[in-house]
């Protein structure tokens, strides 16, 4: 390793994470010094475009969550991929579940894999939150509209993952029915939600 990729090397591992190619430019590093700190182990290539600096021990089980969101900044994590995150179901899907505006452009990439949901531009901004994963701010949305969102994609995706979000999310300590009901009604699922939840209330 000569000694400018040795000071890169120094450099990119003091702040282990996502890069695109554009960040690594910023930071005057080249294809070339790519392509060598690849050869050296400092960087993984993920895909085109996007790489990771860092050991894979250090990066969290929903690193794939961190780096669907570097390709697609305006996107919000939802649906199955959002109940993983939250502890609301047994099932993670292999996929990275993405809400888009409606009539909004979204990249196509190899990796990771992503399944794109189209929200219209109501239902897209509620229940939006931040949360930080492996030092990437991602968007994802919350407990209660990704319940709602699970109930009003169950034909698409399946009632049995959605009652058990539900389910999950009713034996939570603080679970907010209020909102859960609130979120129901902006989602148009008022009726849908009110009879789930007085067969399990009951």
């Amino acid at each position: 390793m000569n000694s400018r990729i040795e000071r890169l090397s120094h450099q990119l591992t003091k702040k282990p994470g996502l890069y695109r190619t554009a960040e690594l430019r910023k930071q005057r590093i080249s294809s070339r010094d790519v392509e060598q700190l690849i050869e050296a182990g400092v960087i993984q290539r993920l895909q085109r475009g996007l790489y990771r600096v860092g050991p894979d021990n250090t990066f969290s089980p929903f690193a794939s969550f961190a780096e669907a969101f570097k390709m697609i900044p305006e996107g919000i994590i939802c649906l199955h991929s959002a109940l993983a995150y939250h502890d609301l179901t047994t099932f993670v899907p292999a996929d990275v579940y993405v809400a888009v505006p409606q009539g909004a452009w979204h990249p196509q990439f190899d990796y990771p894999p992503v399944r794109y949901f189209t929200f219209s531009s109501t239902t897209y901004t509620l229940g939006r939150i931040t949360i930080n994963i492996d030092g990437e701010e991602i968007a994802i949305y919350d407990q209660e509209k990704t319940i709602c969102d699970c109930l009003r994609f169950r034909k698409r995706l399946g009632l049995d993952v959605a009652l058990e979000g539900l389910k999950a999310y009713l034996r939570k300590p603080g679970h907010d029915i209020q909102k859960l009901i609130d979120y129901a009604v902006l989602c148009r699922i008022h009726s849908v939600m009110n009879a789930y939840l007085e067969g399990l209330l009951a």
